[in-house]
């Protein structure tokens, strides 16, 4: 603790050898100092550097309340930064208190028919409750649509009519109006995905029921630069489409591998919408339809009568048998008839097509010639010198013939016998360079970063040119003198060259009226003066001297 001691000691005398003015100055020098370090190091640790709610892009009518609320609580030092408020670390808790207190904190879509439902009072109406919660699902079909990566903001607005009669039927339409991001369009993909979503939200709606709206700018069928099938009316050209994406994505999966290709594909199809084929084919056995069968039989017999029977017949005047009964004749008669209708035999056979198959299809790639050429290189990794035409002939030719090979088995033929390769078209096309992205130079960058630490910097420059002024005051005041004055004795010999003019020493107001005057003490000698004041201060003795020099040459 000695050195704390001599420290303080050391100052204590240097403060008290000062004047009442370079004491003042100096205390204020030192206070700017403390201040300008303290405002440098209070502004580096509680600096703009985090953003309020976890960087959530928000509305621009949500970041208006926001502000709003911050303002309102008198907090300064926030930023906007985008969709995003950017906040000092050290007062997070502050802002996030002020927007809670004010009511502007982000709703959430999960919360709204909680909410709304706790509004209800007693003695509400049960129109009033169905209003609320009208307005409730808006707003969480709002917040939903919101949070789609490719939505800025978004409105929904629907209403619903009862019918009046015996069905009573509810008739539901909504609206939906979306502000897409920066880049982003409202092609039909999203459009239609947009009212499945409302129109499954709202009891009695259809997706016909809801018009979707773009509040930005439209960027022709696909924001993406693709063409969708929805982008259609007509059935057969959204199935075309739907079909050539599906092959144009299936060759571009197989070409992954050759960086910056590109395919596209033109197929046709039946424009049939529905086919159905019914062959027959006569049996050579016929079918019997009917059949009749009618039988008829005759049969005629002629047989001995016999005599008459008794004792006339076996007596003694019997006589000869009658004529009568001597023959006997039977008929019986039988036919039998049989008809029958007969159809020629046939075998029947049904075929249903669906229609809008595909029948031919074409695809086109193209390859940039920087791909060849960047596999010449690779295969000649020790040329110093530029590929060549004929150098780059073969590898172009090879590369046309395996391209060809896989995209050949992707398409439709409808004849197995053709030329197999007339379908698809292979073509190496020449590429520009493009010109390289500048990094900033060095300027910029100081420029950037001057501008966005200035305030530091202005207030390090403060205090550092605080402390040199400071120094010099300190170093200016001399150790052991209380009064910056200078007085000759009257006993004080005078300057051997002032004897020899016989001249008295002149005042040292006269001679030196600009520097500090000093104490000169008599010593024992004019000698052991001189010494002191040298000591003392080098300067003015040495201005001194010169001028006694001067008035005795």
């Amino acid at each position: 603790m000695d050195f704390v001691n001599q420290a303080i000691a050391q100052v204590s005398d240097l403060f008290r050898s000062m004047t009442p003015g370079a004491r003042i100055t100096a205390g204020l020098l030192l206070a700017v100092v403390v201040i300008s370090f303290g405002y440098l190091f209070q502004n580096r640790s509680a600096g703009p550097d985090e953003f309020l709610f976890g960087g959530t892009f928000l509305p621009d009518g949500q970041l208006n309340q926001v502000e709003a609320a911050i303002a309102q609580a008198g907090l300064s030092g926030h930023r906007r930064e985008g969709n995003r408020i950017l906040v000092p670390m050290g007062q997070k808790a502050a802002y996030l208190a002020a927007v809670a207190d004010a009511g502007a904190l982000p709703p959430n879509f999960h919360t709204y028919l909680e909410s709304a439902l706790d509004k209800a009072g007693p003695w509400e109406s049960s129109q009033a409750t169905r209003e609320r919660l009208k307005i409730a699902k808006q707003q969480m079909l709002g917040e939903i649509i919101r949070a789609m990566e490719w939505v800025e903001d978004a409105i929904v607005l629907y209403d619903e009519q009862q019918q009046r009669g015996i069905t009573r039927t509810r008739e539901a339409t909504a609206s939906v109006n979306v502000k897409p991001m920066v880049g982003e369009a409202l092609d039909p993909r999203r459009e239609t995905a947009l009212k499945k979503l409302v129109a499954h939200s709202v009891v009695g709606m259809r997706p016909d029921d809801v018009v979707v709206t773009s509040l930005g700018d439209t960027v022709g069928l696909g924001g993406d630069g693709n063409v969708y099938p929805d982008a259609f009316k007509s059935e057969y050209h959204q199935t075309r489409v739907a079909y050539e994406q599906y092959k144009k994505q299936q060759i571009l999966n197989a070409l992954s591998s050759i960086p910056g290709v590109r395919v596209e594909v033109n197929a046709e199809l039946d424009d049939t919408i529905q086919e159905t084929t019914q062959n027959r084919k006569p049996d050579e056995k016929g079918t019997a339809l009917r059949t009749v069968e009618t039988s008829e039989t005759a049969k005629q017999d002629t047989t001995d009568g016999g005599g008459e029977p008794g004792v006339t017949a076996q007596g003694p005047a019997r006589q000869g048998p009658s004529q009568q009964l001597a023959r006997k004749n039977t008929s019986d008669v039988s036919k039998t008839s049989e008809e029958s209708d007969f159809r020629v035999g046939e075998e029947q056979r049904l075929v249903q097509r669906t229609g809008f198959t595909p029948k031919e299809d074409w695809a086109t790639v193209t390859i940039p010639r920087s791909y060849v050429e960047n596999v010449w290189k690779q295969r000649n990794p020790d040329s110093t010198t530029p590929p060549k035409d004929e150098d780059l002939r073969t590898i172009q030719e090879t590369l046309v013939t395996k391209v060809e090979n896989i995209v050949v088995p992707l398409l439709t033929r409808p004849n197995k016998g053709e030329d197999q390769y007339k379908h698809v078209r292979v073509e190496i096309v020449d590429t520009i360079p493009l010109p390289d992205i500048e990094p900033p130079s060095m300027t910029s960058a100081a420029l950037a970063w001057t501008g966005r630490y200035w305030t530091t910097l202005a207030m390090l420059g403060v205090a550092v040119f605080s402390l040199l002024v400071l120094r010099s005051v300190v170093s200016a005041a001399p150790a052991g003198a209380a009064t910056p004055t200078v007085t000759v004795t009257p006993g004080m010999a005078a300057s051997p060259a002032a004897e020899r003019s016989g001249a008295a020493p002149a005042d040292l107001d006269e001679l030196e009226p600009a520097r500090t005057r000093l104490r000169i003490k008599k010593g024992a000698s004019l000698k052991d003066d001189l010494v002191e004041m040298v000591r003392e201060d080098p300067d003015s003795a040495a201005s001194i001297l010169r001028s006694w020099i001067g008035k005795a040459g």
